[in-house]
């Protein structure tokens, strides 16, 4: 069971939650997962990534978290509505 454990974990926490719309990494980052496959086959997204500068990439970063609090206060509206 130790052995799979962070598989399970990564799992729980990039799967969209029925409750709240979202997944526990989006809430928390403000922006989804990037999966290890993803960067392997250097996908779409990493490579725009990859393409900006850092300070640009790092303000975008910034402001998705500032955007993220209106995403958290949704999903907490979704579980209130659920009581």
């Amino acid at each position: 069971w130790h052995k799979t454990l962070d598989q399970v974990l990564w799992a729980c926490r990039n799967s969209p939650k029925e409750s709240t719309g979202s997944t526990p990494f989006r809430l928390t980052y403000g922006h989804d997962a990037v999966l290890p496959v993803e960067i392997m086959m250097q996908s779409i997204r990493v490579q725009r990534q990859l393409e900006l500068p850092p300070d640009h990439y790092w303000n975008l970063m910034l402001d998705e978290l500032i955007d993220v609090d209106e995403e958290r206060l949704q999903a907490l509206d979704a579980l209130i509505r659920q009581k």
